[in-house]
């Protein structure tokens, strides 16, 4: 550093081992209140720039100060800003070991004087030097920059006089402490005020100097403006509040998890949903509660986040409850990163949605109810004319080499009218219920079976026979009680035909056996005489 800012850190350690050579690194820490990192790199600075010399003495360090390293800067004049220089050259530092008062600070050396006028006007923090009635006896740019005065304004006056009323008591007790020796080093925010009257935040860091003329006391103090680092915290307060309410008081459940899945925090919301205590929550992952059924796909997710494939995720899950049910729930998840970019945490909504989940399945059994009721016929317990459709569109429909060769028979119970006309709607509905039967003894049950009309019915076999579909149909129509009677036509589908074709077909040889005498069953493609079937 050639052209070297002597920061107000850097003055406080030089000053510190100035008065103290013999101090270790953490007590020149804990004096100017910085880290012990921070002194240790100021105290390499200094030694390379020539500020301080440092020697081993058995297990401490010793350190010179050498104030004649000035800075090359043009020299500022002026009276009285020499005169508050001289007081700092005469910092109130006790002999230590061999070293005499004056090879620690020379206060009649020109270039130790011209050294510290040049630091004070140049440092780049605000630096003020009071007496201890409050009145104001030297200030350098920075410090005016601040509070936004000139010099000459600020030069005489009593400190009280710029500062917030609000912080007056406080800086005062201080500044008796500072004058009466009880102290000897003062730190604090406070707020001076600008002309305009708005307050200016700062970070006050103060000490005592001894006027060489007089031998009084004089405050020295180095000010930072923390106007906008203040602003930022509370801007930051306050949305730490309202996030710390929004998550405390939220409706559903919030959670922060950590990237393993460990619960960082939780609301009381999530807790009644649980039915864990904060504390119970808190010893457990979100593992240890998800239903395994869940887990892979959450822990996916979780995966993609952090790897940064995506940057959320939302999925409905299962939680186990405390006594053991279980919950359904939609989660929510976001993840929050470090200003690096490493995973923080995760930021977790869970909602409720058990009830919704037990409306579904209500709707949905309901569903599958009225789907069975509207697939059955409700008097003799049979397929109805839609599932008959359905079934035959379905096998014939696909590739030609994937399809099933099949048979159909369309069997009407003769007579129905006749016997609703002479005995009642009611005995026709027991003739139905015996046709139902009759199908139901000789057709497997994994055989469709469907009543697809008023006294129709129709019977579907697969990988069957002409020959063998015709024999079916024959004991189908033998299983009738003998006071019934039923005519039928079969088909076979040959492969290519739709399903309205096959149907047709079937038809024609219904109607062929009912003309031929009815009680018997006619082959599709056959003339009535040569099909007849169970005849004589």
């Amino acid at each position: 550093m050639a052209r070297w800012t002597f920061f107000t850190n850097h003055l406080h350690v030089l000053s510190t081992l100035a008065a103290q050579p013999d101090l270790r690194l953490r007590e020149v820490a804990s004096k100017v209140g910085i880290s012990e990192r921070a002194t240790h790199r100021i105290v390499c600075e200094l030694v390379d720039e020539g500020y301080l010399t440092r020697t081993r003495v058995g297990s401490r360090n010793h350190y010179e100060v050498h104030l004649g390293a000035a800075l090359r800067r043009p020299e500022h004049t002026g009276e009285s800003v020499g005169r508050v220089i001289e007081m700092l050259a005469g910092h109130d530092a006790p002999p230590q070991r061999d070293v005499a008062p004056a090879a620690a600070i020379d206060v009649h050396c020109a270039s130790s004087t011209e050294t510290f006028r040049e630091l004070f006007q140049t440092a780049p923090a605000g630096m003020v030097v009071g007496d201890p009635s409050g009145g104001v006896l030297a200030v350098n740019p920075a410090f005016c920059a601040i509070v936004e005065r000139e010099e000459d304004e600020l030069l005489g006056r009593d400190f009280r006089a710029i500062t917030h009323p609000d912080d007056v008591g406080a800086h005062e007790s201080a500044l008796s402490e500072l004058a009466s020796g009880a102290r000897s080093e003062y730190a604090c925010e406070k707020r001076y005020l600008r002309p305009d009257g708005s307050p200016v935040w700062v970070k006050l860091r103060g000490t005592v100097a001894i006027d060489p003329e007089t031998g009084s006391r004089v405050f020295v103090a180095h000010i930072v403006d923390i106007t906008e680092h203040r602003r930022r915290d509370h801007a930051l307060a306050e949305a730490e509040d309202r996030f710390r309410s929004a998550f405390d008081n939220a409706p559903i459940g919030m959670a922060l998890v950590s990237p393993d899945g460990r619960f960082i925090k939780v609301n009381s919301a999530l807790c009644e949903l649980t039915g864990y205590s904060e504390t119970d929550l808190l010893i457990r992952t979100f593992q240890a509660i998800t239903h395994p059924d869940d887990l892979d796909a959450d822990l996916g997710h979780v995966q993609d986040v952090l790897a940064d494939r995506r940057r959320s995720y939302q999925m409905e899950k299962r939680y186990y409850h405390a006594d053991g049910h279980i919950i359904w729930v939609t989660l929510s998840v976001s993840l929050v990163r470090d200003a690096g970019g490493e995973p923080l945490y995760f930021i977790s909504q869970i909602e409720d949605i058990s009830n919704r989940k037990r409306r579904e399945r209500a709707l949905e059994t309901q569903a599958a109810r009225l789907a069975v009721i509207a697939a059955t016929d409700q008097l003799t317990g049979l397929s109805t004319r839609r599932t008959w459709d359905l079934a035959i569109a379905d096998r014939t429909s696909g590739p030609d080499i994937d399809l099933e060769r099949f048979g159909i028979a369309l069997i009407d119970l003769d007579a129905l009218k006749e016997i609703n006309d002479s005995q009642g709607h009611h005995a026709g509905d027991q003739a139905l219920v015996a046709m139902a039967a009759a199908l139901r003894t000789v057709v497997r049950d994994e055989d469709l079976v469907a009543r697809i009309g008023g006294d129709e019915f129709a019977v579907l076999i697969p990988s069957v026979s002409a020959e063998a579909m015709v024999a079916l149909t024959e004991r189908i129509l033998a299983a009738l009680p003998e006071r019934l009677s039923a005519s039928a036509g079969v088909a076979t589908w040959d492969g290519s035909e739709s399903p309205v074709e096959l149907q047709h077909r079937a038809d024609r040889a219904l109607y062929a056996a009912k003309h031929a005498g009815k009680g018997r069953a006619c082959l599709a493609g056959a003339t009535p005489q040569a099909a007849q079937l169970g005849a004589d």
